[in-house]
């Protein structure tokens, strides 16, 4: 059986789940210039709840609009790239007052949060709140934000989606694969129209919210607990795995429910990955694993499903035992690679990667 938010994404809301798009500006580098202005964001976290971020050059603010906790501290850019968010008010009993949580943004279009506080806590996915798009046609590539009854063999993980305006928004055609997807057609599902109110847009009725620009990433919050799903806008070139397996990124891992950050550089076997965690001030600043952080994940291609879909084979443990098969959306905007990805299995639960080329 299909988790809710899932079940209703392939009936009569389906289309709008994937209009969520954003443009993700990654031109130079991650860190963030101090004569920035202030930039707004909207973004789901598992298993379903709704943030609202502001951040500027030195201070942030957010909100879980779900749980109506609040948030506000200072913000400091770390030579790895990463920035460092100090909590300096709170009203969540969770989080106190001088922890950190750490974030990725691309201003005014992506935001990426390792939350503060226990580090089993889910990543934040957000996207800048924009306006209503003119392009006549768009086709995405996205994965899943697993609901809190997720199941690893029924529940779709991932798919592909093509959209045509029309008068009232788009509409979309879409297709859903599963995690034990191997080749062949995906499974197909239906339309929806989607409403643009204060920079977001919604389907009247539903407790589902999107965050929407003209290109790239995009996002949808399902609701409580169930979910929702972040993907890309398929690439305008063809992006070979060996390009991607050359590359150099920083991002974040969520495995059920905890959330470590990672740097992720180029494996000893040809056209592989090799990701390792960041744990200590210094790993995280510096981006280099000391030791601290879990190690020794190689990521290599299995096939590619389209154009910025793979799926990829994920070895880790200490005698490299254990795969498990991933995929990934993967993105070009002015020059940089961005990678979203999504496994799971019924004895280790899911994951989550999401990754932006460091340069």
């Amino acid at each position: 059986m299909l988790p809710k938010g899932l079940m209703n994404l392939r009936n009569r809301f389906l289309a709008g789940i994937m209009l969520t798009v954003l443009a993700i500006g990654c031109g130079g580098n991650n860190a963030i210039s101090g004569t920035r202005g202030v930039e707004d964001y909207v973004g789901t976290q598992q298993p379903g709840d709704v943030w609202a971020w502001s951040i500027g050059a030195s201070t942030f603010t957010a909100s879980n609009e779900t749980l109506s906790h609040t948030y506000a501290g200072d913000v400091m850019n770390l030579p790895s790239g990463f920035t460092k968010l100090t909590i300096s008010s709170t009203n969540d009993s969770a989080v106190s007052v001088g922890t950190q949580a750490y974030s990725i943004e691309i201003p005014g279009t992506c935001l990426l949060v390792k939350p503060a506080g226990s580090e089993f806590v889910s990543p934040i996915i957000a996207t800048g709140l924009g306006s209503n798009p003119t392009a006549q046609t768009l086709a995405m590539n996205w994965i899943t934000i697993p609901s809190a009854d997720f199941d690893v063999q029924n529940s779709d993980a991932f798919g592909t989606a093509n959209f045509t305006k029309t008068q009232a928004g788009y509409d979309a055609a879409i297709d859903f694969g599963k995690l034990d997807y191997s080749e062949g057609p995906l499974d197909q599902g239906s339309g929806a129209t989607l409403v643009h109110q204060d920079g977001r847009y919604i389907i009247e009725g539903d407790d589902i919210v999107f965050g929407l620009q003209q290109s790239g990433v995009f996002m949808a919050d399902f609701g409580p607990n169930l979910g929702g799903i972040i993907g890309m806008q398929a690439p305008t070139r063809s992006i070979p795995w060996p390009e991607i397996a050359g590359k150099t990124f920083i991002g974040m891992m969520a495995e059920s429910g905890r959330t470590q950050l990672i740097t992720v550089k180029p494996g000893i076997a040809p056209d592989t990955l090799q990701g390792d965690g960041l744990v200590t001030d210094t790993e995280i600043s510096t981006g280099i694993n000391t030791g601290s952080g879990d190690g020794g994940v190689t990521l290599e291609l299995l096939s590619t499903v389209s154009n910025g879909l793979f799926a990829v084979n994920l070895n880790y443990g200490e005698n490299g035992n254990n795969n498990e098969r991933m995929f990934f959306v993967a993105g070009e905007v002015e020059g940089k690679i961005v990678l979203f990805g999504f496994a799971g299995n019924a004895q280790n639960g899911t994951y989550n990667v999401l990754l932006v080329e460091k340069q």
